[in-house]
């Protein structure tokens, strides 16, 4: 498995509040991982989110552990080198 796309979000504009930031993350163009703004990963059901195929999306929020399929692939640092970037989607 890969990371193929990653769209990343500020979830605030003001500099007086701390910065946070929300992502989705595609897995082989197959399926998401989500980044809440709370620092959560998880696997949404197709009826909420999916990347390209909602059976796809819904077998992988059965089959995997968000947190451990983020961590294996480096979606994290990943993550914070677009916001090093500002490389955001918004």
């Amino acid at each position: 498995m890969k990371i193929t796309d990653i769209q990343l979000f500020k979830c605030s504009e003001s500099w007086d509040e701390i910065q946070k930031h929300s992502a989705n993350v595609a897995i082989d163009d197959k399926f998401m991982i989500q980044l809440g703004s709370d620092d959560v990963w998880s696997i949404p059901h197709s009826d909420i989110a999916a990347w390209d195929d909602d059976s796809d999306q819904d077998n992988a929020s059965q089959k995997y552990d968000a947190q451990g399929l983020a961590d294996s692939l480096g979606a994290l640092e990943m993550i914070e080198k677009l916001i090093a970037d500002e490389s955001f989607d918004n």
